[in-house]
């Protein structure tokens, strides 16, 4: 994977855990295009999510979602793959001690499918849950 592929990464994940507006649309302006496009997986028949207004919204109502306390954050499971402008990353939420997040039982993981653009942001985003 790429340096710049690998700092993207690390800005979406950190999006991913970041409770401020203000500070995850700016962690937001650097990984993802102004209409980026992203198709979420954990909630079934939910429309795609598009624009960065949009996806920080989402994201907002997630990390809102997670138990009190933010001790359980989003991570990188493994090594990203990418090629041919497509990068796939699998993912986790757990809390410090690596213990994961579970409702209904299931561990909240999953995988995403990504398009990069020509400048090195996301562009698509289609993720798989569990």
């Amino acid at each position: 994977m790429s340096s710049q592929l690998d700092a993207i990464l690390r800005d979406y994940v950190a999006a991913w855990n970041e409770p401020d507006d203000v500070a995850r649309v700016r962690r937001l302006e650097a990984c993802v295009v102004d209409d980026v496009r992203m198709v979420p997986g954990y909630k079934p028949d939910a429309p795609p999510v598009r624009g960065r207004d949009e996806l920080s919204a989402e994201i907002g109502v997630m990390v809102a979602s997670r138990p009190a306390g933010g001790k359980y954050r989003l991570a990188l499971v493994g090594e990203p793959d990418a090629h041919h402008g497509w990068a796939r990353f699998r993912w986790r939420v757990a809390d410090p001690a690596g213990a994961p997040l579970t409702i209904g039982g299931m561990a909240v993981t999953g995988l995403d499918v990504v398009q990069v653009a020509d400048d090195g942001r996301l562009e698509t985003i289609v993720v798989f849950l569990g």
